[in-house]
């Protein structure tokens, strides 16, 4: 509960007025290649689909691939594949493959996602999406609602 007690302790000192209604306590995800994906509200072109290299990844490098939703499977294949960075998840170095196909199920049901909640969904980003050798897991996401 040390952990528990720091961020208690750190909201009261740097923002007292705060009304805490609870504190999410997760597993710690083990180290994968990090992603971001993300959907973007454009006024003419309706909801938008990123995917790149995440963590601080996508702003070093800004290798992102954009494409309108919904995604075909192959569109967002091809979106991975024009990335500088896909060597990161076709193995490199004597690293593992990066479960690909996973990856492109997320993009897709995003995409599916982003087009369901078009009205409403103004921005969403989930960044890192740590990508294993079987399997991905969404770290952290941001959900920004339409007003």
């Amino acid at each position: 509960m040390d952990a528990y007690d720091e961020v208690m302790a750190n909201g009261r000192q740097n923002c007292p007025e705060a009304k805490i209604s609870g504190v999410l306590i997760s597993v710690m995800a083990p180290e994968g290649v990090e992603m971001i994906l993300g959907v973007k509200k454009d006024g003419a072109f309706g909801p938008c689909i990123l995917c790149g290299l995440g963590g601080v990844f996508v702003e070093i490098f800004r290798d992102t691939a954009l494409g309108l939703a919904p995604l075909s499977r192959i569109e967002a294949e091809r979106m991975l594949l024009s990335l500088k960075g896909i060597k990161m998840l076709q193995g490199y170095r004597g690293k593992p493959r990066g479960d690909i196909d996973a990856l492109v199920d997320v993009m897709e049901k995003l995409s599916k996602l982003a087009c369901e909640h078009k009205d409403d969904l103004q921005e969403l980003d989930i960044n890192p999406v740590f990508v294993y050798e079987k399997g991905v897991w969404a770290v952290d996401a941001l959900y920004i609602q339409q007003m």
